[in-house]
């Protein structure tokens, strides 16, 4: 049999305590711990946070002036020809001569000969018709004759008596359907020979106006019908510039709506060819009718005088070709209020940057009236005084703090320092600061700061040790 455990003895009260209390002290440590921290970190001083200072930019800038100004509207344009006609002869006949400037690029005057068709079967015809001229008269004379003589007899048998001049019956015994027949008979072969002489004229085929020939499409022996085509030809005596603009600026220019009327002065300048400087003066003369399909531009057309420069007065100017494509300077109809701004100074489109009287930037819209290849003219949103900013910014926003000399507070200290900077002067050569070599330096500008530790650097300033 087995013997029956023994039970654990029982733990005293002090046991109980010392147990508790090794449980709790730990834990109020850490609360009596923990409170302390919290009661520092409430009591310490708090470092108060500076305000960022947004120092100024630095930038230049130019005053904005006023003034009246002519608009001029700048575009470009092509050249087209005033006159121009496909030559087409008005007989049939073989080509027998050519004139010496029916080339490409040749001249001729008005009236003159451009090409010879061969005349010997319209010479036949033309004596063919006077023949016919002179059996018409012929047989017209023997019906007069033939009247008179019914005249005699119509008086008399007596017959006319009871009846007027004008009777039908006495009309025709006096044959006078006959007379009326051989009269028109001889018209007829006149205007035959005329046609026929006409016909004769045209074999030689002339320029119907000043002209250059732009083509020729025939040889000598050539045969022609009046429908074939010799050549074509451009009138001299002016060119067309067509030009494209946007149809906001119509409204600067003067357009004539008369033929009588004159419209505003224009120049037309080919800087590639020509050179800088050398332009032709023109005039505006019409506006079509419609805008073009692709850009949705005005055309506008402008008439330049002898644009070969064949007149006296002319030799000194350039001649213009056909189909180049030009710069023209349009001279507006009034005088307007703007401010000249250089291209370059535009900022997004039309907006410009100035300086406000705050020293501040501001982003200012424009109202562009008219612009060229290197200046701009402010209508609008500009006045007379402003500073307009004409220096770069990076990432410029409105409000950005700016300033057009040196920062507040900034001064040139040292002799031969630079600005704003303190104890950068040069020492002059040969000489010490101030007070010797134990003397504090004057405006930070002290000797080397020493790396000894304190009890040497004391024997070195009493000169005990090493110097």
């Amino acid at each position: 049999m087995e013997p029956a455990p023994v039970p654990p003895p029982a733990r005293s009260a002090a046991q109980k305590l010392g147990a508790l209390l090794r449980t709790l002290l730990p834990i109020a440590v850490l609360l009596v711990a923990a409170f302390i921290a919290s009661d520092l970190m409430r009591s310490s001083p708090r470092a108060r946070r500076k305000p960022r200072e947004r120092s100024a930019r630095l930038v230049e800038v130019q005053t904005v002036k006023m003034g009246e100004q002519r608009a001029r509207v700048h575009a470009m344009g092509t050249v087209r020809p005033a006159r121009a006609m496909e030559l087409r002869p008005r007989v049939g006949g073989q080509i027998t001569r050519l004139g010496k400037e029916f080339v490409p690029g040749g001249r001729f005057k008005a009236g003159k000969l451009v090409a010879q068709i061969d005349p010997t079967d319209y010479e036949l015809s033309i004596q063919e018709r006077e023949s016919q001229v002179v059996r018409a008269r012929a047989a017209l004379r023997l019906e007069q004759g033939r009247q008179n003589v019914a005249a005699r007899e119509y008086q008399m048998l007596g017959q006319g008596q009871g009846q007027g001049a004008g009777g039908q019956d006495s009309d025709l015994a006096l044959r006078g359907p006959q007379l009326d027949s051989s009269r028109a008979e001889l018209k007829s072969a006149e205007t035959a020979l005329e046609r026929a002489r006409i016909e004769r004229r045209r074999t030689a085929v002339i320029a119907p106006f000043n002209a250059i020939v732009d083509s020729r499409l025939v040889e000598v022996g050539a045969q022609v019908t009046p429908s074939s085509l010799l050549g074509r030809l451009v009138g001299t005596d002016s060119y067309w510039v067509e030009v494209s603009l946007p149809v906001d600026q119509l409204r600067l220019i003067d357009v004539p709506s008369h033929a009588d009327d004159e419209g505003s002065p224009v120049r037309v300048c080919h800087d590639k060819v020509w050179g800088q400087g050398n332009c032709r003066e023109g005039r505006v003369m019409r506006l079509a009718s419609g805008l073009e399909e692709q850009g949705r531009m005005a055309r506008l057309l402008v008439t330049v005088d002898d644009p070969l420069s064949l007149e006296e007065e002319n030799a000194h100017v350039p001649a213009m070709i056909l189909g180049s494509y030009v710069r023209v300077e349009i001279e507006g109809a009034r005088q307007m209020r703007v401010a000249e701004v250089d291209r370059a100074l535009l900022r997004n489109g039309d907006s410009v940057w100035v300086l406000s009287d705050k020293g501040t930037l501001e982003i200012v819209p424009v109202s562009v009236a008219f612009r060229n290849s290197e200046k701009v003219y402010v209508v609008d949103g500009l006045e007379g005084g402003e500073k307009l900013i004409t220096s770069m910014i990076t990432g410029a926003v409105s409000g950005m703090p700016l300033r057009t000399g040196p920062a507040p507070g900034a001064r040139a200290e040292g002799r031969g320092g630079a600005p704003g900077k303190k104890g950068m002067g040069r020492r002059p050569h040969g000489r010490r600061p101030p007070g010797g070599p134990g003397a504090p330096a004057a405006e930070g500008a002290g000797k080397r700061p020493s790396k000894l530790p304190p009890s040497a650097e004391s024997k070195r300033a009493r000169g005990d040790g090493p110097g």
